[in-house]
């Protein structure tokens, strides 16, 4: 190899030289860079979608614990109809997998593959809902921004 190299024009070991110095280079991004990155990302992402969720789960119980929930009228449709009627009003119906009475007052609910926002905004707001909470919710990464998420609605 050596002898090879030392057999080419100072140009061409020149050209040789520098084309695998860019093909190791574009070997160490691809290989060992871009995962990286992309495995970061992904885990800020998971991170705040965690502490977003969090919030939210604090803030839902600050306002069950001030009071600030049950008030006003209470929904009389029936959890099924008030699942689907509002599922379609957040955006995420096309995601709801199953609807599934768990007793006479409560409903399990599973979503696939959802906007994890959108889909913790509806949630949220069946929760703060008057006679309405959200008695278990259960969410797995699908996705970037995408999960399957799982619920139980009950009346109260």
């Amino acid at each position: 190899m050596k002898e090879w190299l030392l057999a080419l024009s100072p140009r061409e070991r020149n050209l040789v030289v520098a084309g695998t110095a860019v093909i190791f280079a574009v070997l160490v991004y691809l290989f060992w860079l871009e995962p990286l990155h992309q495995r970061l990302a992904s885990a800020r992402l998971e991170a705040n979608a965690q502490r977003d969720l969090e919030t939210l789960v604090a803030r839902a119980a600050q306002a069950r614990t001030s009071g600030s929930l049950g008030e006003g009228p209470r929904d009389q449709r029936s959890l099924l109809a008030l699942i689907d009627a509002s599922s379609r009003e957040a955006g995420v119906a096309q995601a709801v997998r199953r609807i599934q009475p768990a007793d006479a007052d409560s409903v399990q609910v599973r979503l696939d593959a959802v906007p994890f926002d959108r889909a913790i905004a509806w949630v949220v707001d069946l929760d703060q809902r008057p006679g309405l909470a959200i008695a278990e919710l259960t969410a797995r990464k699908n996705g970037p921004g995408i999960a399957d998420i799982s619920f139980r609605l009950s009346r109260h």
